[in-house]
């Protein structure tokens, strides 16, 4: 297990406001002379989280510091040992004492069916500790670290100074701050779920994050029944920790923050209480990423991607990547228009910043299909871009070949390849698409 604190993943709940759809965010004004970035993470190693990795790595080269909601780079000695006086619960306290027998029953049998573990090894850790283990370890893994560790690493690769806007105490602190009888409630509430209503899952929330939709992100936690100490705890006494911190940080150097997505929207969200403190803050991402179309350009394309100002329009830049060194061109499409892309282009090592423009379609623009096994998972290619349209190609063998793109609708991509002698074509749903140069995405 690691020892990142399981709580964090806590912090992707809110208080009531209504936010602006973008997770990638440009704080200006203020006397800044230069713009630094804030930047709104899911604490999850699931694939589907690192949709939009590459293109923050542009911004992350801008900045000369990096923060995140605790340094991970400066743990310092702590280990699980060290933790324990966190996570035990005072006194004699125990599981069984805040929950009834018949719970604590479930509970145990829920424990050792998921998690693999006697309940009576956590009998006295704090019960939101339990919760996050769940939590964390029901999530799927396709890499062996979570987003802002990945984002981390970039920064550090960067020689960047990564700084902690909180500390593990003071994150500690709020969820103590939440009454024990609260925290255990919130766990019966998962072995004995309401029947009436759907009960999501830390999948779900993951799922609803890669559309990079504030909006829908926020909808989907409306529908939690969180209580006031609850919210005002772990999501606005923090949020208002993060803003004054950023404050005095970004006076003195320019930052890339991330931290969870949640603590970005409403009235009292990191967001608008920048605002309240004189700083602009604007989308960086302005086009709903579920309407994007993500693609690359060939790993061996050797020649320059020309960017015009429009179709048919003049050059204002070329483009070339880095074979040897392994820097290559990756594409957020978001208008077609007949022989040309509109796109959001930028190198994987984010160094050379980024670029939007039209470019030419060409057969070095597509993307690969994820990695999958016959015969329980095949590569359909539709008629139309959608789920229920015929199906117009069949690849029953995957293929690292990448697959020329021709037309993009919504992040649905009409692909086409050559196999021994046959062509197969047709619209590539996106949950099938990997148009990331560095994993198969299995």
């Amino acid at each position: 297990m690691r020892l990142v604190p399981v709580f964090i993943l806590f912090a992707v709940h809110i208080a009531a406001a209504h936010p602006t759809s973008s997770l990638l965010w440009q704080i200006s004004g203020n006397g800044l002379k230069k713009p630094s970035y804030l930047y709104g993470t899911v604490h999850s190693s699931d694939s589907r989280a690192f949709r939009f990795a590459k293109l923050n790595e542009a911004y992350i080269a801008k900045c000369d510091a990096f923060g995140m909601e605790i340094n991970m780079d400066n743990l310092g000695d702590m280990n699980i040992m060290s933790m324990m006086k966190y996570l035990i619960m005072p006194g004699d306290t125990t599981l069984q004492m805040l929950m009834t027998p018949e719970q604590y029953a479930k509970l145990d049998k829920f424990v050792s069916d998921s998690m693999h573990f006697s309940l009576a090894m956590f009998n006295t850790i704090k019960p939101m500790f339990l919760l996050g283990m769940q939590e964390e370890m029901s999530m799927s893994e396709d890499s062996s670290e979570f987003l802002d560790q990945y984002l981390m690493h970039k920064a550090l690769d960067r020689k960047k100074e990564i700084i902690g806007i909180e500390t593990i105490e003071e994150q500690i602190k709020a969820l103590d701050l939440i009454p024990l009888k609260e925290q255990a409630k919130m766990i019966v509430e998962i072995i004995e779920p309401d029947t009436t209503k759907k009960n999501d899952s830390p999948d779900d929330l993951v799922d609803v994050y890669a559309k990079g939709d504030l909006d829908a992100i926020y909808s989907f936690y409306k529908k939690e029944d969180l209580s006031n100490t609850f919210n005002t705890a772990l999501i606005i006494d923090r949020n208002r920790r993060m803003a004054q911190r950023i404050d005095s940080i970004i006076q003195k150097k320019t930052l890339f923050t991330a931290v969870g997505a949640l603590h970005l929207p409403g009235e009292e969200g990191v967001i608008n209480l920048l605002r309240k403190k004189g700083y602009t803050l604007e989308p960086i991402i302005t086009f709903p990423p579920s309407e994007v179309c993500e693609a690359l350009i060939d790993l061996d394309y050797p020649g320059y991607v020309r960017v015009y100002n429009a179709p048919n329009g003049k050059v204002i830049q070329r483009l070339k990547q880095n074979v040897k060194d392994e820097n290559w061109l990756v594409l957020s499409i978001d208008k077609d228009s007949g022989s040309y892309f509109h796109c959001f282009i930028g190198h994987t090592t984010g160094e050379e910043g980024d670029t939007r423009g039209w470019i030419k379609k060409a057969e070095y623009i597509g993307t690969f299909a994820r990695n999958y096994a016959p015969p329980n998972d095949t590569l359909f290619l539709y008629e139309s871009p959608n789920l229920h349209s015929g199906v117009h190609s069949v690849v029953i063998e995957w293929t690292n070949r990448l697959y020329t793109i021709s037309k993009c609708m919504g992040n649905w991509a009409y692909v086409k390849i050559n196999i021994q002698g046959k062509v197969k074509e047709g619209w590539m749903s996106p949950d099938m698409q990997c148009a990331n140069p560095f994993t198969t995405c299995n």
